[in-house]
């Protein structure tokens, strides 16, 4: 299957440019689409070479998500007005109001929120708070609406969590794994590392045991560095990895397939293999190609910062 993109400028008459996508199996299929002009000069015929099998998984289907939109929080009185011009497709916009909950919690900069496995009720995020002792931590706490008070789970002293999620068989083992980047300060911050890690709660006090740690993936990264991990329906551990650098992949990791940067990863924690704690799924989509990373589930990603299963699909989203 051929398949190739180009960005055509639109007439004058109409904004924006005109995407068109010609795609040949045993003849030829031609579609199009419009996408509006962002930013930038015009754009006079830009190709765009989609790698064979580069964006697709053979088993769950991956979804990228390109939000172009801030929401803006709006007060209640002034909310019914905006809405009433949002076109939803094919039903009309939902009529949510932005509503603060859990307003004594003293979160600092929380970053990512999970219910806790075996514990209804109770949930379990992610803090960004960079004070002289540390830098980020885990808290646990049970969702009421005038909860003061949580647990602390982990705290990290100079490494930043980025990213969280728990074992399938938590209630049994009590992993939860992490996306952490570092050290953010003092030395080697100048040359940081993304890391997933494992580490053991105990499931009654809900403390992590800071001895259980046990690292399944390092790589240097100073920026882009994505930070999601979630276990699909699969039982794999999926992974999210940014370019490595904080302005526009500098060191041209995007495209290359050798490398785990840019890339969703796909590995199996719960078997090893030789020289690794982890074991390369034998249905990974890249197994075959030449000098790819094995881990290697979809590449040529910016900075894919967050990832989810649905857990009725099995779908992930990225």
């Amino acid at each position: 299957m051929a398949t190739s993109y180009t960005i055509e400028p639109r007439p004058a008459s109409l904004p924006g440019y005109h995407i068109s996508k010609d795609s040949q199996v045993d003849g030829t299929e031609s579609t199009s689409w419009v996408a509006s002009q962002l930013m930038g000069s015009p754009i006079d015929r830009v190709p765009i070479k989609l790698l064979n099998g580069a964006m697709r998984a053979p088993i769950l289907r991956i979804y990228c998500v390109i939000v172009g939109y801030l929401l803006l929080a709006t007060s209640s009185s002034t909310q019914g007005n905006w809405l009433q011009q949002v076109k939803g497709s094919p039903e009309p916009a939902l009529q949510y109001v932005v509503k603060r909950i859990w307003e004594k919690l003293p979160a600092k900069k929380p970053l990512e929120l999970k219910q806790l496995p075996g514990r209804p009720g109770w949930m379990v995020y992610a803090d960004h708070h960079e004070s002289k002792q540390s830098i980020s931590s885990l808290w646990a706490f049970e969702a009421k609406a005038q909860v003061t008070e949580q647990v602390e789970v982990l705290t990290l002293t100079n490494r930043l969590v980025y990213g969280f999620c728990f074992h399938p068989r938590f209630e049994e083992n009590g992993f939860v794994f992490l996306h952490t980047s570092g050290p953010r300060r003092g030395e080697g911050s100048k040359k940081k590392s993304c890391r997933v890690s494992r580490w053991t709660m105990d499931r009654k006090t809900l403390a992590v045991d800071s001895s259980s740690r046990k690292i399944f993936l390092e790589w240097e990264s100073n920026g882009h560095d994505g930070g999601g991990v979630v276990f699909g329906s699969d039982g794999m551990l999926y992974i999210t990895t940014g370019d490595g650098t904080s302005d526009s992949d500098v060191n041209l990791t995007g495209q290359r397939i050798d490398l785990i940067l840019a890339k969703v990863l796909r590995i199996n924690v719960d078997r090893q293999s030789k020289g690794r704690p982890y074991s390369i799924p034998p249905d990974n989509p890249f197994l075959k190609t030449p000098n790819a990373a094995p881990e290697t589930w979809a590449h040529g990603f910016r900075n894919p910062w967050r990832i989810t299963c649905d857990i009725k699909s099995g779908d992930i989203w990225v």
